[in-house]
């Protein structure tokens, strides 16, 4: 990339360093910066990134080119037409998207507390009371068997006799008398 000039401290008249680098970009023509002494100076610091800059996000191939290609006709780089046949889309799924991520950017950008966000505490009344009736349950399950262990306790002989197999006693078969005919 040239190392273009850029308005700064003392303006005069600069140029963008995307024009000189040969991206096609129809407003970075020559700017005059104020009102100065004449004098220029170059731009401090990194220079911006663009579009491009998506390449370095995480996600899919499908998803950084739509993002670079809206950002391109954001930035006035693109027009809609010419972004409609790159990504082969009608132009209201285009206005549709581009709505939809510049309405999901302003609303990452809103302003948040600083710092760790708290625990949240349960203050859903639909989940308390479904743990209030769980604990009812498990309290009377808890209370069953403890009444299960005093009776097992206090009779040892019924639970003896509850594991072994009853069998019927057998019949006993009278001999019968012949009656004298």
């Amino acid at each position: 990339m040239g190392q273009g000039k850029r308005p700064g401290c003392w303006g005069g008249t600069l140029r963008c360093h995307r024009a000189e680098s040969g991206l096609q970009n129809p407003r970075a023509s020559t700017v005059r910066a104020g009102a100065g002494n004449g004098k220029e100076c170059p731009m401090r610091g990194r220079y911006p990134s663009g579009p491009e800059f998506v390449d370095k996000l995480h996600g899919s191939a499908l998803a950084k080119e739509r993002l670079r290609v809206l950002l391109e006709t954001v930035a006035g780089t693109c027009r809609v037409l010419e972004a409609c046949d790159r990504l082969d889309i009608s132009e209201p799924r285009f206005d549709q998207i581009r709505i939809d991520s510049l309405q999901a950017a302003l609303s990452a950008l809103e302003p948040q507390p600083a710092g760790r966000r708290p625990r949240q505490t349960v203050t859903d009344e639909a989940e308390v009371q479904r743990l209030r009736e769980r604990i009812a349950q498990l309290e009377g399950e808890r209370q069953a068997a403890l009444v299960r262990a005093e009776i097992a306790v206090a009779l040892p002989l019924v639970q003896a006799a509850a594991g072994k197999k009853t069998t019927h006693p057998r019949r006993r078969q009278r001999l019968r008398a012949k009656k004298p005919s």
